[in-house]
């Protein structure tokens, strides 16, 4: 295990609450690098996205720095301008 896991770890044993705090950050983690590894693979910048989109290029630095998750529409919007499918699965 990681020092970063065992740090979580610990933190959560001291204190429950925290748990769920972790997974949301997690969460927002995952779809931050997600949409950052997406406009990576296809060279486009934050502003590319985001006019693609219509929507301000804010948006998406605040999903890509962890600060925003974003909605289903807008998930869905990212899929189709990027030719891609969104796959949501419960795990």
């Amino acid at each position: 295990m990681s020092m970063i896991s065992n740090l979580i770890k610990n933190d959560i044993e001291r204190n429950p609450n925290l748990k769920k705090v972790y997974q949301d950050q997690d969460e927002d983690l995952e779809f931050a690098i997600t949409v950052d590894k997406l406009r990576d693979e296809l060279g486009w910048s934050q502003r590319k996205l985001a006019e693609e989109l219509g929507k301000p290029q804010s948006t998406i630095a605040r999903i890509e720095n962890g600060d925003s998750k974003p909605n289903l529409e807008t998930m869905k919007a990212i899929a189709e301008v990027t030719n891609k499918k969104l796959k949501i699965a419960y795990v």
